[in-house]
């Protein structure tokens, strides 16, 4: 029994906390022009090029566990309510890319069932960066 109950502990730590991390989104924004009063992310335009008459308000980044297409839309969701918060209506994306960090992990013998278990992983996260701008 308490084999069982070690082997399923085990595979909790495998699939949960891989599913935490892919939650995970952090951001920073260094504002370089003029803020406004709050808007709706949902009024935030993403743009592959600057409208013309464009006010630059902040440089943002924002970092999303995981990668791929639900990640890259997690960071630009976190992007959008930045640039809202700071009355950006638009962001001009500059790039996006993978990060891929490997942890040393765990390497141990279970004595009651003989199998080796290893807790390294790698672990990618998708960073998203861009200008929040401010369209007429």
């Amino acid at each position: 029994m308490k084999r069982m109950a070690k082997l399923w502990h085990s595979l909790g730590t495998y699939l949960v906390v891989p599913l935490l991390l892919a939650g995970c989104v952090s951001s920073q924004r260094i504002v370089t022009g003029r803020t406004y009063p709050a808007i709706d992310p949902a009024r935030v335009r993403v743009y592959s090029r600057a409208p013309s008459g464009a006010q630059e308000v902040a440089l943002l980044n924002a970092t999303a566990g995981g990668d791929g297409q639900s990640a890259i839309q997690s960071a630009l969701a976190r992007l959008r309510k930045d640039a809202a918060a700071l009355g950006a209506n638009g962001l001009v994306i500059l790039g996006s890319g993978v990060n891929k960090t490997s942890s040393g992990g765990i390497g141990y013998l279970d004595a009651g069932s003989g199998v080796f278990l290893n807790q390294s992983s790698t672990d990618r996260e998708t960073i998203v960066k861009a200008r929040a701008i401010r369209t007429k």
